[in-house]
């Protein structure tokens, strides 16, 4: 297996990850990641990202199926995600992951290049909406970012 090298473009939070450290105000310094009263990493299995994805699910989307086998669950799951408007962008390196919160994603591979018009990406009513499903997911995480506000940003993925 080759390396991966991948960069996307988008527009929200950088949340960062466990080894260069975690962008956000609740942090846990126990555990490396953010301290939030719905993820407990002593008594879940769960991955906090996993964790953190079903936690929008359940409060934004609505879904909170469990039986990954019942007929239908993986299109109502895909549904639910979609309606969200927002979504964890992995960035960083296969060793040291970090996370974004993103509403818009624009992604490039090695060696490919992707047209961009600057004009399409700063429609302030377009902006507005995706600053409410940033901050409608961020209070449904209980997540303060330190970043002041959404942004554009360039994520670097190697591995």
């Amino acid at each position: 297996m080759g390396d991966i090298a991948k960069a996307t473009l988008a527009y929200g939070y950088d949340l960062g990850g466990d080894e260069p450290g975690w962008k956000v105000v609740q942090t846990d310094d126990d555990y490396d990641q953010p301290k939030v009263p719905w993820h407990d990493p002593e008594t879940e299995d769960e991955a906090f990202m996993e964790a953190a994805e079903r936690r929008l699910l359940a409060t934004l989307g609505g879904f909170t199926e469990t039986d990954r086998h019942a007929d239908g669950y993986r299109d109502r799951k895909k549904t639910a995600k979609k309606s969200l408007g927002v979504e964890f962008v992995m960035h960083g390196d296969r060793d040291f992951d970090c996370y974004a919160l993103a509403t818009t994603t624009i992604d490039v591979q090695a060696g490919d290049a992707t047209p961009v018009n600057p004009a399409e990406l700063s429609d302030p009513a377009d902006l507005a909406q995706r600053d409410r499903r940033l901050a409608d997911a961020l209070d449904a995480l209980g997540l303060t970012p330190l970043q002041d506000r959404p942004r554009w940003l360039l994520l670097a993925y190697g591995g």
